[in-house]
Parts: structure tokens; C-alpha cells; sequence
């Protein structure tokens, strides 16, 4: 999964910008939203994780 991401991301390089745009907490995991501006795309990035500290899901997709 993680090579996935890189393959597809990594040309856009560097993150310009990384904004917390929400974070919420229901049924045991806090859900957490970002902005991302790289390579002059603007993305979501939307992170759910228990309450252990563990990545349930995490989801990059355009923002536009």
C-alpha cells in the first residue's frame, strides 16, 4: 500500500502546504481530515484511527 502511494504521489514532490481541516471522534476512532497542496494539486487526506494509535483507514483523493 505504501509503495502504491509513493508511486503515485512522489512526482508531485514536496507538500506545499498540510492543513488539519476536521478532526472528529465517534464509535472509537478519531477521524481526521487534511488538506494537502503538492505539486500544484490540491488533495484530502482523511485518517481514521483507534484508540490504540493504529491506522483503521487512510485515503488520499482530489480535492477539486
Amino acid at each position: 500500500m505504501a509503495r502504491a502511494y509513493a508511486n503515485s504521489l512522489g512526482p508531485l514532490g514536496e507538500p506545499e502546504s498540510f492543513d488539519l481541516q476536521s478532526e472528529d471522534q465517534a464509535d472509537g476512532l478519531t477521524t481526521r481530515v487534511y488538506t494537502v497542496t503538492a505539486g500544484g494539486q490540491r488533495l484530502r487526506v482523511t485518517e481514521q484511527r483507534l484508540t490504540n494509535g493504529r491506522i483503521e483507514s487512510f485515503q488520499v483523493q482530489s480535492a477539486e
